[in-house]
């Protein structure tokens, strides 16, 4: 999942990941349920 690269990066990068991530969430729920999916990275 892109969580535990978010982790390497600087906190406050998950931070606005975590926003990105609902805003989507919010907009088109199928994106984040292909992320959660397919997470070959």
């Amino acid at each position: 999942m892109g969580i535990p690269m978010a982790k390497q990066t600087k906190g406050g990068n998950r931070v606005g990941l975590g926003d990105s991530a609902e805003l989507v969430a919010q907009l088109e729920p199928n994106s984040i349920h292909a992320v959660v999916t397919d997470p070959p990275y």
